[in-house]
């Protein structure tokens, strides 16, 4: 597969298409991990915060994920409870793999508190 698919603007000529970072929040974030269970996507690297993965119900959808992955949670997030995330963690064979759990945040710190996810 070619590492560049093709020019689709002039001003992406920097862009390096072999070095793909996918992240996504709660529904984006479970989107996040399907999509990063696909080896053809030159995917390399994916970030998942808060991903509401525990309660899927298509059990036909993979999700084992093959690039290493950071999974952020909120300790006092009640929309995607800690423990779901952790289920999903712990399901992701793949390493290098995060788990990092916020204290205190909730399913819209994201938001509200960027700067904490960012340091």
């Amino acid at each position: 597969m070619s590492t560049k698919r093709g020019k689709m603007d002039p001003s992406l000529d920097y862009a390096d298409f072999s070095k793909i970072g996918v992240y996504g929040h709660s529904m984006g974030g479970a989107a996040t991990v399907h999509v990063s269970d696909r080896d053809d996507l030159n995917i390399t690297c994916s970030v998942g915060m808060h991903p509401s993965v525990s309660d899927d119900s298509d059990k036909n959808e993979s999700k084992d994920v093959v690039v290493p992955m950071i999974w952020f949670t909120g300790s006092s997030d009640t929309t995607v409870p800690p423990n779901g995330v952790l289920k999903g963690f712990n399901a992701d064979t793949i390493k290098p793999k995060i788990f990092a759990e916020i204290k205190g945040a909730t399913h819209t710190s994201p938001i509200e508190m960027e700067a904490t996810y960012i340091a």
